[in-house]
């Protein structure tokens, strides 16, 4: 075997564990609602300033039921992977989703369990929304996590929305994504310009 061959695999080895080893969403966050058994979206917040405001997550869409009403509401999944302890995220979507046009039907509202609470019936525990704010193509919203969310843990709450309207994360995608293709490309590179 050349050492081509070798390298390639290698990389491609690399790869494959890393891949493994970051697994996939975080399962069991959020409490069993409606016709939900766990989160219909999980943001994963990959890194925060030093104020702990979230500066990019993820967002996977895991269904799991959602939308637990069976309209338009879905559980939200919230892990901090950030390193620091996170305080705020500021989310963002289409007008056209809705998701922050809280209607009354909010998890709390619908039989999750305690801590639950806030103003909207649609907060986790230990949270506050704020700053709604609407334009002509989206809405955003900040939501303020009492005492924070220690790096590792996670948290959940309740928007409107299916999971299939929820997107985005600021940009940023998963670190293992970028490690995935960075390693790729370098396989590829090498190989074309070893042949």
């Amino acid at each position: 075997m050349t050492n081509i061959k070798r390298l390639t695999y290698a990389l491609v080895g690399c790869s494959l564990l890393f891949l493994l080893a970051a697994g996939p969403a975080k399962a069991g966050i959020c409490p069993a609602v409606g016709l939900a058994s766990d989160c219909g979206v999980v943001l994963n917040v990959t890194s925060a300033n030093g104020a702990g405001l979230a500066t990019a997550f993820s967002v996977t869409n895991t269904g799991n039921g959602n939308p637990y009403d069976g309209v338009e509401d879905t559980l939200v999944g919230l892990t901090n992977s950030s390193g620091v302890t996170l305080n705020t995220i500021t989310l963002t979507a289409s007008i056209a989703s809705d998701a922050f046009g809280f209607d009354s039907d909010g998890a709390c509202t619908l039989g999750a369990p305690p801590p639950c609470g806030g103003a909207t019936g649609y907060e986790g525990p230990n949270m506050t929304f704020s700053a709604v704010s609407f334009g002509a193509t989206t809405e955003s919203m900040t939501i303020t996590l009492t005492g924070g969310l220690a790096s590792g843990s996670s948290t959940w709450f309740s928007l409107e929305g299916t999971p299939n309207s929820l997107s985005g994360g600021l940009g940023a995608p998963e670190p293992a994504s970028i490690l995935l293709l960075g390693t790729g490309l370098a396989g590829l590179a090498l190989r074309r310009f070893m042949a």
